[in-house]
């Protein structure tokens, strides 16, 4: 195997690990967000808070797996 060849599996299992952090992150903020029973003005502006920040890691998490695409299959 190549020094390239090497390198390139390397990028390509950083960016599975990447893309499952991605995914944790987003399936926590989302299952605090949405959680039942707080009902207190500070908790809605925690929930709204969350907003933004959960599209820009939805969207880090997309270019993550167009990249992944692009370089193949292990």
């Amino acid at each position: 195997m190549t020094s390239f060849s090497s390198e390139l599996a390397d990028y390509r299992a950083l960016l599975d690990q990447t893309i499952t952090q991605l995914d944790s992150l987003i399936y926590d903020i989302e299952h605090f967000a949405l959680k039942s029973g707080h009902q207190s003005n500070q908790f809605h502006e925690l929930t709204f808070d969350t907003i933004p920040m959960l599209r820009k890691l939805k969207d880090v998490r997309t270019h993550a797996k167009q990249s992944r695409s692009h370089y193949g299959p292990l």
